[in-house]
């Protein structure tokens, strides 16, 4: 159903021009087609919708939530910082000219727009990136673990950077400025966000923080700091190294703090044999 609504989305954008970006009525369809297929899946199986895990999940939900929402601005301050005072990328945000903020230092234009995004930005990236969530997250990722399947976290993750994947190979969605390696690269930065946000969902059973995360990550990375960078770089962006080595850090960190557990109605089938 995936690839049935993934294709569909894929060709109404190849007789298009121009990037994914450009047509936001064509990004909101590709997003929620993980969602969609879900919802499919679970009436034709008859699964029911409980197990998406709406609550919040408590004290430890809301610590969760937010760690998620303050996580990708820490992981990517630590990886555009490095490049820009090194040299690697210049820093550029721009003028704030609609906000009458243009006569602010740059510095200044940053934090301004580093909040935006932390806060109404977010709520707009969270109308796209729920559509995932309750795809991944929400459905597939606890059907593997049920399955038995070895690794779930690591496949979810390998099947979100294929969903990816035709956008990436077409040009239509930009995550580097090599059309061939950044594709590469930028399943290092997918698999450490699948194991956070794997290891957020365990722990409080609950979606909301995978959704936060998911949403925080597209409008602080995208809007803000990519927003500040005067160029492209192997350095920086979605698939830029110093942006894999900070994603793995915070993978770390979390896999250290926060210990899983399945959420509720997920109930594990043994492994199967080799």
């Amino acid at each position: 159903m995936l690839a049935l609504l993934l294709a569909a989305c894929m060709a109404a954008l190849l007789r298009t021009q121009g990037l994914l970006e450009e047509h936001l009525g064509l990004a909101l369809a590709f997003m929620w087609t993980p969602a969609l297929a879900s919802v499919v899946a679970r009436l034709v199986l008859r699964e029911g919708f409980q197990d998406v895990s709406f609550r919040l999940g408590g004290a430890q939900g809301r610590r969760a939530v937010l760690v998620a929402w303050l996580l990708p601005a820490l992981a990517a301050g630590l990886a555009y910082g490095v490049a820009w005072g090194g040299g690697l990328v210049a820093f550029s945000p721009p003028t704030l000219r609609d906000f009458g903020l243009e006569g602010l230092p740059p510095l200044a234009r940053f934090g301004v727009l580093l909040a935006i995004n932390l806060t109404g930005g977010l709520l707009i990236s969270a109308v796209t990136a729920t559509g995932e969530e309750l795809g991944w997250r929400g459905y597939l990722l606890t059907r593997l673990v049920a399955a038995g399947v070895r690794y779930p976290v690591l496949w979810s993750g390998l099947i979100w950077w294929a969903w990816h994947l035709p956008l990436l190979v077409s040009g239509r969605y930009r995550v580097g400025p090599e059309p061939w390696l950044s594709p590469a690269l930028f399943l290092i930065p997918i698999l450490a966000a699948s194991y956070v946000m794997a290891r957020l969902r365990f722990t409080t059973g609950s979606v909301w923080p995978a959704v936060m995360l998911h949403s925080s990550s597209n409008a602080v990375v995208q809007a803000a700091f990519d927003a500040s960078s005067s160029d492209a770089s192997l350095w920086v962006g979605e698939s830029g190294l110093l942006v894999c080595l900070t994603s793995l850090l915070g993978a770390a960190l979390i896999a250290r703090w926060w210990a899983p557990r399945l959420p509720a109605g997920v109930t594990p089938r043994p492994s199967p044999g080799p």
